[in-house]
């Protein structure tokens, strides 16, 4: 069960608290290796965590900060390691995508990981 390894991996290391929208199977992985979406969200990532206590210890008026801070999503490393973890485990070129992060203001920090169509 590699996909279920890597929240406890991800946990291990300290960068987060990953959760699965849905229980994977890694047989129904396989199975559709070309057709899966799959969303994952975490409260802890250590990016965002990070970013925020940036945020609050500099002055609004810093121009980069304020330009920086009107992205959408903050957790790149995050991503691509969770992308490049089901690359390696399935053989299957993916990507992960963060469509929502806790540092503009969301619950949480979700992620789409998606076959790459490559």
């Amino acid at each position: 069960e590699k996909a279920n390894a890597l929240p406890v991996n991800l946990a291990y290391m300290g960068w987060c608290d990953l959760q699965y929208g849905k229980p994977i199977e890694s047989q129904d992985l396989l199975r559709e290796q070309e057709n899966f979406i799959l969303e994952c969200n975490t409260t802890t990532s250590f990016q965002a965590n990070s970013w925020k206590t940036y945020r609050n210890n500099q002055s609004e008026k810093h121009s980069l900060l304020a330009e920086v801070l009107h992205q959408k999503c903050f957790c790149h490393l995050l991503s691509g390691y969770i992308a490049g973890w089901f690359e390696a485990s399935y053989g299957v070129s993916t990507w992960c995508i963060e469509t929502q992060c806790s540092v503009t203001g969301a619950e949480n920090c979700t992620f789409l990981i998606v076959h790459s169509f490559n």
